[in-house]
């Protein structure tokens, strides 16, 4: 009963621990299809899988079925540990945008080190190490996401079936439920590796014929790779490599040639030309998204030297043109809202922190915005609603908040 107990508070608990957006519980993470907009429960979701597994358990287990409660136990204790597997291989867009939120999460408090006031609040929650290189890189680094919800129902599960297993003979226990739990998994975690670890034996194959001269074999083993696996046609380097490759084959009308052409003129400080070639390469079917990503990346790392030199108006102008390219990136809102405020626009710094609260839950992260807020209606001469923000601030980050205890004590 405790295991149930155990399991059932993780289903609405966070199973997913977004690095700057709000976590994802069980019962919003979609067995099917992508991350929707929308948080809310769905009832083709993991939670609401495991709910129907715990039900089930319930019920046998009232009923001194043990040999069924332990079935159920055992699919949902599978089920629970197949969402790593999920994330790492079976969705790589979900492994995508937590990795891009987590470096996004380190740049915004390095920005937030450099030019705010300091806070020498509490640490924040860094994942070191973050590795998408290998196959079993991608299992480490998913599961590095996985939050207190998610535990619990593991935990339950697992408990639910060494109390099924208790109520049955030891031999009985062993053949029906301790061996064919583990043999499942190893089923489930072959079924999830495979296409990923085809697709890295074709990029071993490609780089040996790079270093052979074979450019025209290369490339193909590279474009097999993407098809084994959907984690690379949304790698940028891998796309490059893809790239140089056809530069070498003078095939300079595809996508992957411009997202090339673009990172190396980047690395030659030549900006225009390397935004004209990521701007080609949104141009292209196979490589639109991957193009603006690029250009707003390379937009935001020019505003971000641009403010380094004093330049708040250029640096503005370039993180406005990376959210036109990129509206999903919520550090450009971070750093519009200080240049605002560094050019005295008050009311529009307001703003954009104001739609950085509507996508942001990272405690740490939201006790600055609404410091910064509380800054621009100080500026205002609204002390009233500057000493609310700066009391948001405080009860988001209540560990040596010294910026906004300073703030409140001098309105």
């Amino acid at each position: 009963m405790i295991g149930f107990i155990l399991a059932a508070a993780g289903l609405p608990a966070a199973w997913l621990d977004f690095p700057l957006g709000p976590d994802r519980s069980g019962l919003a993470l979609p067995v099917m299809g992508d991350f929707a907009e929308s948080i809310g429960p769905s009832l083709i979701s993991y939670g609401a899988a495991a709910g129907l597994f715990l039900i089930g358990g319930l019920i046998s287990w009232l009923r001194s079925r043990p040999k069924i409660s332990g079935f159920m136990a055992a699919g949902l204790f599978l089920l629970v540990l197949t969402v790593p597997l999920q994330v790492a291989y079976g969705k790589p867009g979900w492994l995508r945008a937590l990795a891009f939120e987590h470096e996004q999460q380190r740049n915004i408090l390095h920005f937030s080190n450099r030019y705010l006031q300091p806070n020498r609040g509490s640490e924040p929650d860094f994942r070191p190490g973050l590795n998408l290189e290998t196959v079993p890189d991608r299992l480490g680094s998913a599961w590095k996401f996985l939050a207190i919800g998610w535990y619990c129902a593991m935990a339950g599960g697992l408990m639910m079936i060494l109390a099924a297993a208790a109520r049955l003979p030891v031999h009985e226990a062993r053949r029906q439920i301790f061996l064919p739990t583990p043999a499942a998994y190893g089923l489930l975690l072959l079924i999830f590796v495979f296409r990923p670890l085809m697709a890295e034996a074709q990029l071993r194959q490609a780089e040996i014929a790079m270093s052979h001269g074979r450019s025209v074999e290369a490339a193909s083993r590279y474009q097999k790779a993407a098809v084994w696996d959907a984690w690379y046609p949304s790698d940028p380097e891998s796309l490059r490599r893809i790239g140089g490759l056809h530069a070498g084959l003078g095939r300079t009308d595809t996508g992957e040639y411009h997202l090339y052409q673009g990172y190396r003129f980047e690395n030659q400080d030549n900006d225009s030309l390397a935004r004209f070639e990521y701007q080609r390469a949104a141009e292209q079917a196979t490589t639109s998204r991957i193009g603006r990503e690029e250009a707003a990346r390379l937009a935001i790392k020019k505003g971000l030297q641009q403010y380094a030199d004093g330049e708040t108006f250029s640096a503005t102008a370039a993180w406005e043109d990376a959210m036109g390219k990129n509206p999903s990136q919520i550090q450009p809102l971070y750093y519009l809202a200080q240049a605002y405020y560094v050019q005295s626009s008050y009311r529009k710094a307001i703003e954009m922190n104001q739609r950085l609260t509507q996508r942001v839950s990272n405690r740490l992260i939201l006790a600055q915005i609404y410091a910064n807020m509380g800054d621009g209606y100080q500026k205002l001469g609204e002390f009233e609603q500057a000493r609310n923000y700066y009391r948001l601030s405080l009860q988001m980050d209540r560990q040596q908040n010294f910026r906004a205890l300073a703030s409140l004590a001098g309105i």
